[in-house]
C-alpha cells in the first residue's frame, strides 16, 4: 500500500537519522517552546494569563519565534535529506532567502486550504445540521472536522512538494507539483488520516489522562510536539524526493 510506504519511509528517515535530527533541531525547538515550558513551570492559568495587558504582545512575539524556528528546522531538514547538507553544530545554517521563499509558498498554500475549509464547513454544517439535528454537538463537530480534513489534506499534500522545492532553491510550479503527484490522492488521504487525525487524537487523549500531573504532561507534550513536527516535515521531504526526484521508497 502506497500510504504505508510513504509513512514508513518518513519514519525511517527520521529515526534512521535520529542523532542528526536532534542536533539539527534540538536548540531551535527548545527556543520555540520556551514560553510553553515557562507556562508549565509557573502553573499560571490560561484565564489569568489572558487578563495580562502584555499578553497580546508576548503571544505575538512567541508566534513569530515559533514561525522562524519552525521554518529554520524545516529548511535544514529538507536540505540535509535531499542535498546531504549536514549541520556542523547544534544550530543549522541559516538560509534566510530559502526560509522566506518557504514562508511565502506555505502562506499561499495555507490560504488555499483555509478558503476550501471555510466553503466545505458551510456546506457540511448545513447538511449535517439540517438532516441530523438529533445528533450530539460533539459528534457533529468531529464528523464535520474529520470530513473536511479528509478532503483538504490530499489537496495540501499534492501541492506540498513546492515547500521542499523552495527550501532547495529549485523552481517547481504548482501545476508541476500537482501533476507529479497524480494518482496519489487516495494514499495521501490515508497518510493525512494517520498524521492529522490519528496522532492528534492520541495526543489529546493522552494529554487529558495526565493533565493533572505537570511533570508527566511536560514529558509527554514536548517530545510529542517534536516528533509531530519532524514527521510532518519528513513527509514533505518524502513527497518531493519520491514524486519529483523519482527516488525509491525504502
Amino acid at each position: 500500500m502506497q500510504a504505508w510506504r510513504l509513512l514508513r519511509h518518513s519514519f525511517v528517515m527520521l529515526f534512521g537519522n535520529f542523532a542528526i535530527a536532534l542536533r539539527l533541531s534540538a536548540v531551535l525547538f527548545a527556543v520555540q517552546n520556551i514560553s510553553m515550558m515557562a507556562y508549565f513551570a509557573s502553573g499560571t492559568s490560561i484565564a489569568k494569563l489572558g487578563l495580562s495587558p502584555q499578553f497580546l504582545i508576548i503571544w505575538s512575539f512567541d508566534k513569530v519565534i515559533w514561525m522562524i524556528t519552525g521554518y529554520w528546522i524545516a529548511v535544514a531538514w529538507h536540505r540535509f535529506i535531499l542535498r546531504e547538507e549536514t549541520p556542523t553544530g547544534f544550530i543549522p545554517k541559516f538560509h534566510g532567502r530559502r526560509m522566506m521563499a518557504y514562508f511565502g509558498q506555505s502562506l499561499l498554500l495555507f490560504l488555499l486550504c483555509w478558503a476550501l475549509g471555510i466553503g466545505l464547513t458551510m456546506i457540511f454544517v448545513d447538511l449535517v445540521m439540517s438532516r441530523f439535528d438529533d445528533l450530539s454537538l460533539t459528534f457533529t463537530k468531529m464528523t464535520v472536522i474529520g470530513a473536511i480534513v479528509m478532503l483538504i489534506a490530499p489537496i495540501f499534500f499534492r501541492f506540498a512538494a513546492i515547500l521542499p522545492s523552495a527550501a532547495l532553491g529549485e523552481r517547481l510550479a504548482w501545476g508541476a507539483a500537482w501533476r507529479a503527484t497524480k494518482g496519489s490522492t487516495g494514499a495521501l488521504m490515508l497518510v493525512s488520516l494517520v498524521l492529522w487525525v490519528g496522532l492528534i487524537w492520541v495526543s489529546e487523549h493522552a494529554t487529558n489522562l495526565i493533565s493533572g500531573n505537570l511533570f508527566l504532561l511536560t514529558l509527554w507534550v514536548i517530545p510529542f510536539r517534536w516528533v509531530f513536527l519532524m514527521i510532518n516535515v519528513s513527509i514533505l521531504t518524502t513527497l518531493y524526493g519520491h514524486y519529483v526526484e523519482k527516488r525509491a521508497l525504502v
